[in-house]
Order: structure tokens, then C-alpha cells, then sequence
């Protein structure tokens, strides 16, 4: 087994950080908001579900996002 690549760790940290920062705003701090906003966008709808289907919207990008950085992180461990 080779050792960790200081960029490749610098980067693993990094993604953590900025992950573990986007869960404490996301439901320790802003929890309300979140939840406001889906609120307000069942409200707009005549019919229920349209806050379900922002969460379906959301999804694709989320993923695309997540694969990206999973991508960004092993390039730092990768050898030449």
C-alpha cells in the first residue's frame, strides 16, 4: 500500500469540511428556512407534491455534484 499524497489528503479534508460546513447550515442553522421553503412551494401549487418534486429536480444535480468532487479528491491521490 503507497502512501497518502499530501494534495490528495489536503483535498479529502477539504471536501469533509466543506461537507460537515453544509450540514450545519443546512439543518443545525437554517433548518427553518429549508423547511419554510418547502412550505411556500406546496403552497403555490393547487394540488399536493410540488415540494416532492423539487426534491426530484434537486437530485440529478446533487448527485453530478457529489461525483465531481469524489472525482476532485482521488485526482489528489492519483501517481504520475
Amino acid at each position: 500500500m503507497t502512501g497518502a499524497t499530501p494534495n490528495g489528503m489536503a483535498r479529502l479534508t477539504a471536501a469533509v469540511v466543506f461537507l460537515g460546513l453544509g450540514y450545519y447550515l443546512t439543518f443545525e442553522f437554517a433548518g427553518n428556512a429549508l423547511l419554510g421553503f418547502l412550505y411556500w412551494a406546496e403552497s403555490l401549487s393547487d394540488t399536493p407534491g410540488l415540494s416532492g418534486f423539487v426534491f426530484l429536480l434537486a437530485s440529478p444535480f446533487a448527485f453530478l455534484g457529489a461525483c465531481f468532487v469524489a472525482e476532485w479528491v482521488v485526482e489528489g491521490f492519483r501517481r504520475e
